[in-house]
């Protein structure tokens, strides 16, 4: 169990972590996003997701995974082309196009860190506990915060403790994270045999719910810091918004 002063020092670096999404959500969209035919700039490689186990295929689309049209998904041996940006997600997850802004603004200023690989906050908290299961949540989410500050010069936002060093590739992208609709839906059809129905759409739409870091944990302490994060995230993109702070 973490102690109080744990507890403090993890929610010193949740805030971090929000205000680095606030920040990011206030981005200005690029003008690649209205040509009709956009070049592919973000390439998705898609991991099987260790909690339950969904993996994509032809039978099992994510569309949630390509909010953007210069996105495309990796297939086998695939390679992302030179110049371009490769970003690992679990394979039930969704991503918005607003979380993917700061990739595309690092390609469009020509970023050198954009030539490395990145990874959702999901797939870098499952490789993380993959590789250290008996880390206490503070070292996890204190390297999971190292691991995304190569975006706070890009975002300027105030950067992790100099006792924290900052992580080497693969990089993660600092978004929260949510189930993916359309992966909620398959499983549902492969379970009754039945075409959802419009009341079925809006439940699940209802339940989807954002966690800034993986949407299958399911820990009461962990949902007490998603709270902290969310309220915090909303709060700086207020205050940003009311002073008309917006990035470019």
């Amino acid at each position: 169990m973490c102690s109080k002063r744990c507890a403090q020092s993890i929610e010193y670096v949740v805030r971090r972590m929000a205000e680095r999404e606030a920040a990011a959500h206030l981005l200005h969209p690029l003008p690649a996003a209205l040509v009709e035919s956009p070049i592919t700039k973000i390439f998705i490689h898609v991991e099987s997701c260790p909690w339950c186990g969904w993996t994509v295929s032809a039978k099992s689309p994510n569309a949630g995974l390509m909010p953007l049209r210069e996105m495309r998904i990796l297939h086998g041996s695939e390679r992302a082309s030179q110049g371009s940006a490769t970003l690992s997600a679990l394979a039930c997850e969704s991503l918005t196009a607003r979380s993917l802004l700061i990739l595309a603004l690092g390609l469009e200023r020509g970023t050198g860190l954009l030539t490395f690989s990145f990874v959702t906050r999901s797939v870098a908290w499952a490789r993380m506990l993959r590789n250290s299961a008996e880390s206490a949540i503070a070292d996890v989410v204190a390297r999971l915060d190292a691991s995304e500050a190569w975006a706070d010069e890009l975002l300027g936002v105030r950067p992790p403790s100099a006792a924290v060093p900052i992580s080497k590739p693969p990089y993660t992208l600092p978004a929260s994270t949510r189930h993916s609709m359309n992966v909620l839906l398959h499983i549902k059809n492969g379970r009754t045999g039945q075409r959802n129905t419009a009341e079925t759409f809006s439940r699940i739409r209802n339940s989807l719910h954002s966690h800034f870091i993986t949407p299958h944990l399911n820990d009461v302490f962990l949902d007490s810091l998603n709270r902290v994060y969310e309220q915090w995230r909303l709060s700086k993109v207020a205050i940003s918004l009311d002073g008309r702070v917006v990035r470019k």
